[in-house]
């Protein structure tokens, strides 16, 4: 029943698309420029932006289907660059006090993040694979320098260090300082205002090789309906996030453009909300992050329904994908 009701839903949105009636996406409002404690927003020297040349066309999901017998590329998963062993801190700067618990704190923070699979280790000393340099005379910060002992920003150029990029939403804010820059993803302190977080995202953790091979799955159409844990769970059992490479999501370019990592997000008000990131580079795009189901019509096709499970620490999604065809089911080129 409940996949009946979704394609149904589907079906509605083209038939009000075609008569010209306007239909609401899942993009939500603008969050409020952040920025940081110097007042000026955390540009990484040594680490410039991706690209932000992202898949802007629309697509309509439609009951065409998706040949999944018939792929012209390799359905297979993402590239890992990971990052595992010890690796030691060195702090410089007149505080030390101050230091050591920044540098603490960032240890610990990769350290649980890692599930172990990362040593981070406080020399107390000037000297490490990574050195906090902090000088509070600095305009702002970056991978070269600090310019506050901020435990957020000291967690966040470190992840630049270990190879993380910026997460930001993907569609572009409409007014203030920022207007026509990317909004920030801040269910991640890799956001580009360096705001706190408590956790990483799912396309973070499994680019760095630190989650589980039982926690991650390729999607490969012969499953559909998924059950997984919160992705800020790392003690329970069972998945806790559904990778869509484009070898399917993208039928018009076959394995072009980014994977995407269907997971059920951390919340701080603890609801049961599904996100859908993609991985595009070290970096990270956020389409949607819903208690509700939803549908990526404008740029992967994926549909994501969230079905009734009683466990609170479980959710089960449903998940689809749409594509742009014509009224002969043709597959339409040009992306």
């Amino acid at each position: 029943m409940n996949k009946l009701l979704f394609a149904a839903t589907a079906a509605l949105f083209v038939m009000l698309s075609s008569a010209g009636v306007a239909s609401a996406d899942f993009e939500t409002p603008d969050e409020p420029s952040v920025m940081d404690a110097s007042g000026d927003i955390d540009i990484d020297v040594d680490n410039p932006p991706e690209s932000d040349s992202l898949w802007d066309e629309e697509l309509t999901p439609s009951a065409c289907g998706v040949d999944i017998n018939n792929l012209q590329v390799e359905n297979k998963l993402p590239g890992q660059k990971v990052r595992r062993g010890r690796f030691t801190l060195g702090f410089r700067g007149d505080n030390k006090r101050r230091g050591d618990r920044m540098a603490r704190a960032a240890a610990r923070f990769y350290n649980k993040h890692s599930r172990g699979q990362l040593q981070v280790v406080y020399t107390g000393k000037g000297r490490g694979n990574y050195v906090f340099k902090v000088d509070t005379s600095r305009g702002r910060n970056n991978v070269g320098g600090l310019s506050s002992y901020q435990i957020d920003v000291a967690i966040h150029e470190l992840g630049h260090k270990l190879g993380l990029g910026h997460s930001k939403k993907i569609y572009r804010q409409k007014k203030g300082r920022f207007k026509g820059r990317l909004a920030q993803d801040y269910s991640t302190v890799m956001n580009g205002r360096a705001q706190g977080a408590p956790y990483l995202v799912a396309p973070q953790y499994y680019l760095k090789g630190w989650l589980p091979k039982d926690e991650y799955v390729l999607f490969d159409g012969s499953q559909e309906v998924f059950e997984l844990k919160r992705i800020s769970d790392f003690k329970g059992d069972g998945l806790a996030t559904v990778i869509i490479s484009s070898a399917l999501w993208n039928e018009v370019n076959p394995g072009q453009g980014p994977a995407a990592f269907v997971s059920f997000a951390h919340s701080k008000k603890g609801g049961k909300e599904v996100a859908l990131h993609l991985l595009t580079g070290t970096g990270t795009r956020l389409i949607a992050s819903r208690a509700t189901s939803f549908i990526d019509y404008k740029r992967t096709g994926i549909g994501v329904e969230i079905l009734d499970n009683p466990d609170p620490k479980k959710v089960t999604v449903y998940i689809t994908l749409g594509h742009k065809y014509d009224n002969n089911c043709d597959l339409v080129t040009g992306l």
